[in-house]
């Protein structure tokens, strides 16, 4: 079970072993999957009415697989 409230502009960093959910998490919070049981609300409106573009706008990911470009 996890539960969540974060102050507006607010910062969260997710942290934890491979496996842990943290990949299925930040799924749920953008809205690009549905939990089976319990709700994710985002200003005030729930995952299962959003939309997500609208969502994505307020969150940033640092993805697991970092990619690197020629020259960097």
């Amino acid at each position: 079970d996890v539960s969540l409230v974060l102050a507006p502009q607010s910062r969260l960093a997710i942290l934890g072993r491979s496996g842990s959910g943290k990949s299925t998490l930040l799924k749920a919070m953008a809205a690009q999957i549905i939990p089976e049981s319990g709700q994710v609300i985002l200003d005030g409106l729930c995952s299962r009415q959003a939309v997500p573009a609208h969502w994505l706008h307020h969150m940033a990911t640092a993805s697991q697989y970092p990619l690197f470009f020629r020259g960097s």
